[in-house]
């Protein structure tokens, strides 16, 4: 995990976040626990958490790009996520320790990082074409005005085709 200088605030900033399943059992390929997964995803971002950009639920880990809006901190988010999603299955400890987050501060790095997780089920070969994925974002950014993305740093965002 990389950290954020205690003197930095994270208000604003917009992280790549990845945690996976201990011991990367495949949990969240039910479909009905990957979908427990979006809602927790959706459900942070509703409440005012966060701004989220994208996501994709693997069958063992997940991926999501957000912007921490007041004063959450990703740990905050990812301790959250996770434990929200542990209670709403039943299942005990399920997660591994820990998780990865690096901060995005271009709109390239955005749209690279965007690209991984949207492809991560083709790499996978779980579909063919990104945005026949049920449990990620790719079908939303290309299709919808369902996700309404904020300049990243001053930035306009444009989806990728």
């Amino acid at each position: 995990m990389r950290r954020v200088p205690a003197n930095r605030s994270t208000n604003e900033l917009c992280f790549f976040v990845t945690t996976s399943l201990s011991p990367r059992r495949p949990l969240f390929a039910i479909p009905d626990n990957a979908r427990v997964v979006v809602s927790a995803l959706r459900y942070y971002r509703i409440v005012g958490a966060y701004s989220l950009i994208g996501y994709v639920v693997m069958p063992d880990h997940i991926h999501f790009i957000a912007r921490m809006l007041g004063s959450t901190k990703v740990s905050g988010i990812v301790r959250r996520l996770k434990t929200s999603v542990s209670h709403s299955l039943g299942i005990g400890p399920i997660w591994n320790r820990g998780y990865w987050s690096e901060v995005v501060s271009t709109e390239e790095l955005l749209k690279q990082k965007l690209n991984y997780i949207h492809q991560n089920p083709v790499r996978a070969q779980l579909v063919s074409v990104a945005e026949n994925y049920e449990f990620s974002s790719a079908r939303d950014i290309m299709h919808d005005d369902y996700w309404t993305v904020e300049p990243l740093n001053g930035y306009p965002y444009t989806p990728l085709t």
